[in-house]
């Protein structure tokens, strides 16, 4: 998700389907998938309710029956305080998919901060398999689409930043944010890092990335609040 800065037409008018939160602080949101919508996994929309636009990233597989997005409710949004109380058969306005955030066949490190998993989800829901996945969050709880993304994972690791030890043991993760395991506990080779969520995440995470793995590539997909 993020704030979009440039004129994007939205032709699409859908209805919301279902709304569930996943945690205290975010929600899944489905709409109806318009007549010959195409995407690839990884792209996201441009999402309009009562004149406020934002992206989401799409966190379904292009032949899902609806369309799926992972929104995290902030009291100070501006769309998603609209979307966390939008009821079934509420109109919204969307764009055709958009983006570059596109698995490129390889030795894949998928990172995710909070909602940003929801392009993950898309990946592995389109058979994408074998890769290593961290998702970094608060809590057990916000673990959201673990299920999914697990059973498509070589690895799957839950990186816990305000949670009990104990708590963490269980859940099969680490104490503690994304960047500490690429810090210290990724072997030393040569990867494709795929990284969405928050800015800070991705800025800490690509200068231990050129430091550490020189001669990897890495990919971005930057969330911001809305």
């Amino acid at each position: 998700m993020a704030d979009f800065l440039g004129a994007r037409p939205l032709p699409h008018t859908v209805s919301v389907k279902q709304r569930n939160w996943l945690s205290n602080i975010s929600f899944e949101l489905v709409v109806e998938k318009p007549r010959d919508f195409t995407f690839l996994p990884g792209q996201k929309v441009l999402i309009e309710k009562a004149e406020v636009q934002r992206e989401y990233s799409l966190a379904c597989s292009p032949d899902a029956k609806d369309l799926h997005f992972c929104i995290r409710f902030l009291a100070e949004g501006t769309l998603s305080t609209i979307l966390a109380e939008v009821q079934p058969g509420a109109k919204l306005k969307i764009s055709e998919a958009y983006g570059f955030f596109i698995y490129r066949p390889g030795n894949a490190i998928f990172i995710a901060t909070g909602t940003g998993i929801a392009p993950f989800v898309a990946y592995a829901q389109s058979g994408i398999q074998g890769f290593l996945l961290l998702h970094g969050v608060a809590s057990v709880e916000d673990l959201y689409f673990r299920q999914i993304v697990e059973k498509a994972a070589k690895h799957y690791v839950p990186c816990l930043s305000d949670e009990d030890p104990g708590r963490v043991q269980e859940a099969g993760g680490i104490v503690g944010r994304v960047t500490e395991y690429l810090a210290k506990s990724l072997s030393s080779g040569v990867y494709d890092f795929y990284l969405c969520g928050n800015g800070a995440m991705i800025g800490e995470a690509t200068c231990l990335i050129d430091r550490n793995f020189p001669d990897s590539r890495v990919f971005t997909e930057s969330f911001f609040s809305g």
